[in-house]
């Protein structure tokens, strides 16, 4: 089992932040949301 949930957006580090992005588990959608990569 996956379990997807929210967590606090960093704000130091950041070195890309994209939305509008789609999480997939296996073939199937998980939701829309925005990804943010930081140190």
């Amino acid at each position: 089992m996956i379990v997807l949930s929210n967590v606090a957006v960093p704000t130091d580090g950041i070195r890309l932040i994209q939305g509008q992005v789609t999480a997939y588990i296996e073939s199937e959608s998980a939701g829309e949301g925005e990804l943010t990569i930081a140190e």
